[in-house]
């Protein structure tokens, strides 16, 4: 069983950085923070819009039309804030089974082009986000009544969060190369 604080650590990054770059840390540790917050405070909101709407239903007859897109909005921005924060303590799926059994410059070969295939993924993600979200700006919601927008603006935003926190993995692996090993 983990204690507190070796479940604090699962959380935490696989390097920090420092010298020149621990600047990048801090920005990386500030965002991955607040990420951790609205995720939070996302999942506190759709429970108690699920709960409304339950309530609302079962108790009163009458859900209000609001909340069932509200919530799908809300799952939509707590899937991607999430998958952001998960980028930062590398939580996403990943085959390091080849990669732990090469030598050290082999290896560090291998995860830098991993993280550009990840950052060329972010790109085109952030691309076809922003595209997205350009053609929904004039759509309005049902039940809302704002933009549909709202909704597609988390994928861009995710890609942006990605692409930070992939750029700080990127510069703590090329300084581990350069280093001889060390982060």
């Amino acid at each position: 069983m983990l204690d507190a604080t070796e479940d604090d650590r699962a959380d935490e990054p696989r390097h920090r950085l420092a010298g020149w770059a621990a600047p990048l840390s801090r920005a990386a540790d500030a965002l991955h923070a607040a990420l951790r917050i609205l995720v939070a405070l996302g999942m506190a909101a759709l429970g108690a819009v699920v709960l409304t709407q339950v309530v609302g239903r079962y108790i009163f007859s009458y859900t209000p039309v609001w909340s069932e897109v509200l919530a799908g909005y809300l799952v939509v921005w707590i899937s991607f804030l999430g998958a952001a924060y998960l980028v930062r303590s590398g939580a996403h799926l990943s085959v390091s089974l080849v990669s732990t059994a090469l030598p050290g410059r082999m290896r560090l070969a291998v995860e830098v082009v991993a993280l550009a295939a990840w950052i060329l993924f972010s790109i085109v993600v952030l691309g076809a986000g922003v595209q997205q979200y350009e053609l929904t700006v004039p759509m309005m919601s049902l039940g809302l009544d704002i933009s549909a927008s709202w909704l597609y603006l988390a994928v861009p935003i995710f890609a942006v969060c990605s692409l930070f926190f992939l750029a700080e993995q990127l510069v703590a692996a090329v300084k581990e190369g350069l280093q001889g090993g060390r982060p």
